[in-house]
């Protein structure tokens, strides 16, 4: 038990526990029922668990939540970011905000501008390439009528 010393996270160091570090229990106890644990109260809006929580054992919010929901440990094992009591909703803690309803912003279409259009000005080109525009329309549109 080298590190028999090391690491007391709320229930006593090896040391003091185990019976191979020499501690641990020496006469036999009769078992307790552990008292009934009321949940927390339930308000309105939303709690978001504390995303800097963090235990001495290394565990978030998302430990207690899986293996232990009671909270039984929620006191215990404050490395300077608070416990699990204070910090996660399932222990009645986190971080609690009424939220209001809220009405999307409306969306404004972007404007669409046109393409500009450019028309021939008066003189800029021959009779002759007028007549010949439309005669290539004309054996075009030929074969069509």
């Amino acid at each position: 038990c080298s590190f028999g010393d090391c690491c007391e996270a709320c229930s006593g160091t090896a040391n003091q526990a185990c019976c191979i570090c020499g501690g641990g229990i020496s006469e036999p106890v009769a078992p307790t029922t552990p008292a009934p644990v009321t949940p927390a109260p339930v308000t309105s809006g939303t709690c978001t668990n504390d995303p800097s929580f963090i235990d001495s054992d290394g565990d978030d919010c998302s430990w207690y939540e899986e293996n232990d929901p009671t909270c039984s440990f929620g006191d215990c094992c404050d490395i300077g970011n608070g416990t699990a009591k204070t910090a996660c909703c399932i222990c009645g803690g986190g971080i609690s905000g009424s939220v209001a309803p809220t009405t999307p912003a409306p969306v404004t279409p972007a404007p669409v501008t046109p393409a500009p259009v450019t028309s021939p000005t008066p003189g800029s080109g021959s009779l002759q390439d007028a007549i010949d525009l439309i005669n290539e329309a004309l054996e075009i549109l030929e074969p069509l009528a």
